[in-house]
């Protein structure tokens, strides 16, 4: 597994109902504190979030095996690693 953060003491998890000023608000008062996401709990699928789960070597790699096992994008939910460097969302 490509989990870049294995050596943290906890994962902190937040739920809402509006999942955009969630975002918001975790950006504001927590994102300065911690560091890494774990992308099967996220919900904000900005592509920078991309970075914050693989270290670069791995996201690279992971680029690498999508471009050469999957250009068209089939394997897209959640987070879309496109085979360029270049990171997108969306099909």
């Amino acid at each position: 597994m490509a989990w870049r953060h294995r050596a943290v003491n906890f994962h902190v998890t937040a739920f809402g109902r509006h999942r955009g000023r969630l975002d918001a608000r975790w950006d504001d008062l927590l994102a300065p504190y911690l560091h890494g996401t774990y992308l099967s709990f996220e919900t904000d699928l900005r592509p920078e979030r991309l970075a914050e789960a693989f270290p670069p070597r791995t996201l690279a790699r992971s680029r690498t095996l999508k471009k050469r096992y999957d250009p068209d994008g089939l394997f897209r939910d959640n987070f879309l690693i496109t085979p360029d460097t270049a990171s997108r969302t969306t099909p």
